[in-house]
């Protein structure tokens, strides 16, 4: 198996992997780290050249190793830029895709299911109305849920964060969580605002939580 993740996002993967086929084995390389995930050039590269040149060798790394290992199947996690690029060659090497985390074809990029289709053997899906679209283009795809549903946990039930930052229970509550990269809060918070705005023309006693993330 050789398996292309977001870090975050392999770690349940290998571990069913591992229940369901002790012996499996995944390629292991200078870019991967411990559990078997690709190393990602950070993205506080100064200089874009250097970025894409690293990029470009785990790339044709990956490449290289299929020809001498020859795997039985690729599983490639989310990451469509990279990723679909990677579905072409190993389509053409004869190696079996499956992709986890679909491109949100649905929110743009639509035209992107025809080579979704033509190089992708099986689909699985985070989230339901996502296989809908894929049975309808004819592609095999498995809704099986979301991930963090599995991985976050509460730290605080809602009556005790609402008593933590003092704020009122009975009021009608939005949380607004524009995301976690700066380009995505610049391009959704305004939005997010405006929308809060009439909503709250509309519905009256309504309150609004912006959540930010960490990083």
């Amino acid at each position: 198996v050789i398996i292309f993740p977001r870090r975050r996002k392999i770690s349940l993967i290998i571990k069913n992997l591992l229940a369901i086929v002790p012996k499996w084995q995944w390629y292991k390389s200078n870019f991967l780290s411990k559990n078997g995930s690709i190393q990602k050039p950070s993205f506080k590269e100064k200089a874009l050249l250097p970025y894409l040149k690293k990029f470009k060798a785990i790339f044709d790394g990956l490449l290289k190793e299929t020809k001498s290992r020859k795997p039985d199947l690729a599983i490639l996690v989310d990451y469509p830029g990279f990723n679909l690029r990677l579905a072409e060659e190993l389509k053409k090497r004869n190696i079996p895709v499956v992709y986890y985390i679909s491109p949100q074809i649905w929110a743009w990029g639509k035209g992107r299911i025809k080579d979704i289709k033509r190089l992708v053997d099986k689909m699985i899906v985070i989230f339901p109305f996502e296989e809908e679209i894929y049975k309808k283009a004819g592609v095999p795809v498995t809704f099986t849920g979301n991930p963090l549903l599995d991985i976050a946990k509460p730290s605080l039930a809602k009556e005790e964060l609402f008593k933590k930052y003092n704020i009122p229970q009975a009021r009608y509550t939005v949380a607004l969580l524009p995301g976690s990269r700066v380009s995505e809060v610049q391009n959704h918070l305004t939005i997010m605002l405006d929308t809060a705005k009439i909503l709250r023309q509309q519905l009256g006693d309504i309150q609004f939580l912006i959540l930010r993330s960490p990083t």
